[in-house]
């Protein structure tokens, strides 16, 4: 949604520069961060650079990405405002109901919305002279905020085979939170020993807000902390996300929460549990290991949370490293 992952897009700027300074939140109210600038255009529009190239992996080679997502129809499409005491009452995890995305031989990415097919991934149109680290994009065949796909950049938290992006697509009213990346072989993953990996996760919340310069309400964001403990030896891990609202330079603590134990099962590279919470509501971690040999992480999440005395639904999806 431009209203909401736009300003997504500045949360997570944030994200990164707190990750690299403390690795925790402030304290503040709830107040969700403005929507981005609106373009003006000039007289004379300067077309959009047709020798930039989108820009995520360093260095992509030919390859559909392995990837887990999340999706809702519950947010108004990603333009269209939800009502004041809106609620996220549809989650789904189904793999035919998130975005895929590929690199090709041809030397660009392409990505499909669910129940559509294949489409290149441009820079946003709304873009006169996007740059090289540009994270707007949207498919090529889509009008103008029709289709959006907003990644994390987070190659410049160091992650080498793990992204994260939201996305939107008008046509069908649906939008999630993506994570993808080079998944490790199943003989790679390792068999002995211990290991922690952190990283960050972003999604949505269903707490309203009112925005007045587009009119209507519309869902927040929520963003966070990602821990994974792995035990290879007994095939058992545990998450954990440690969750805040942002608000500028003072993101609002959420919470941390933790997933029960889960198991690693034998011949494949996937992990799906649950969030030991007593909350009602969509309840779900799921993960696959990226990389050669397992060097980072990828998932995503649904969790039923109270903020405010009050219960609430938020979905997303995260990355993670490994630190030993």
């Amino acid at each position: 949604m431009q209203r909401l992952f736009v300003s997504k897009a500045v949360a997570l700027a944030v994200t990164t520069t707190a990750l690299s300074a403390c690795g925790g939140g402030g304290s503040g109210g709830i107040v969700s961060a403005p929507p981005p600038p609106v373009a003006t255009p000039s007289p004379t529009p300067t077309p959009a650079p047709t020798n930039v190239p989108v820009t995520i992996f360093a260095n992509p080679t030919p390859q559909e990405y392995a990837a887990v997502g999340v999706s809702t129809t519950s947010a108004g499409d990603g333009y269209t405002p939800v009502a004041q005491d809106a609620k996220l009452t549809d989650v789904s995890f189904a793999p035919s109901q998130q975005s895929k995305i590929r690199y090709n031989a041809a030397g660009y990415y392409e990505v499909q919305l669910p129940g559509a097919t294949y489409d290149r991934l441009i820079h946003y149109k709304g873009l006169a002279n996007p740059t090289p680290d540009n994270n707007f994009f949207q498919t090529a065949s889509a009008p103008q905020n029709h289709a959006t796909f907003i990644t994390r950049r987070s190659t410049d938290l160091g992650f080498t085979y793990s992204e994260l992006a939201n996305w939107t697509d008008a046509s069908t009213g649906r939008i999630g939170y993506l994570a993808f990346g080079t998944p490790t072989p199943v003989s790679a993953i390792p068999v002995s020993g211990t290991a922690t990996y952190r990283g960050v996760t972003s999604g949505q919340v269903d707490i309203t807000y009112f925005n007045g310069l587009y009119g209507g309400y519309y869902f927040g964001g929520i963003d966070g902390y990602t821990t994974l403990n792995v035990d290879f030896a007994r095939s058992l891990l545990t998450g954990s996300l440690e969750l805040y609202v942002p608000d500028g330079m003072n993101p609002r603590p959420v919470g941390t929460y933790t997933t029960l134990p889960i198991a690693l099962a034998s011949g494949t590279n996937s992990f799906s549990g649950r969030f030991d919470t007593s909350q009602s509501g969509f309840n779900q971690f799921n993960g696959l290991f990226t990389g050669p040999s397992a060097q980072e992480a990828i998932g995503s999440w649904a969790l039923p949370l109270m903020i405010d005395g009050q219960p609430h639904q938020a979905i997303g999806a995260w990355i993670a490293k490994r630190e030993n």
